[in-house]
């Protein structure tokens, strides 16, 4: 059995911090989800905030963004998923996400929060990344 092979990928100050991890625990990659924020639209990230931001298709389509960007640290995780073939889980911190919709899509927030409601999972093991950088 192998070591668990962790990540930390900040790119910013105040990132939307979210994990993948792969379902053998090979991999757990902990990244900012901004860039994916950024590029989506609102009906994306509504069907992200309707499945809890996490454990479902919406949330793989944010790691799977880091992928297609050619992210090395990501290219490699999804390298070992595809090869075992084992799957991976993905969570998106709630609160992170609706403070940058606050802050830079404010109408898309107000959709978020009044269908689905304020953050309840928060749930990322990315607490700490500052002082793992």
């Amino acid at each position: 059995m192998s070591k668990t092979k962790e990540f930390v990928l900040a790119t910013q100050t105040d990132p939307i911090r979210a994990t993948m991890t792969s379902d053998d625990n090979e991999y757990v990659v902990h990244f900012d989800a901004t860039d994916w924020f950024e590029n989506a639209d609102e009906d994306a990230v509504r069907a992200l905030a309707g499945i809890g931001w996490m454990r479902d298709y919406e949330a793989d389509a944010v790691a799977e963004h880091f992928d297609r960007r050619a992210n090395p640290t990501m290219r490699e995780a999804f390298r070992h998923i595809r090869g075992t073939r084992c799957g991976f889980e993905v969570t998106v911190n709630d609160k992170d996400a609706l403070e940058w919709l606050k802050n830079f899509r404010p109408e898309w927030y107000e959709n978020v929060v009044g269908e689905f409601g304020e953050p309840l999972n928060s749930g990322t093991e990315w607490d700490d990344w500052r002082q793992t950088e």
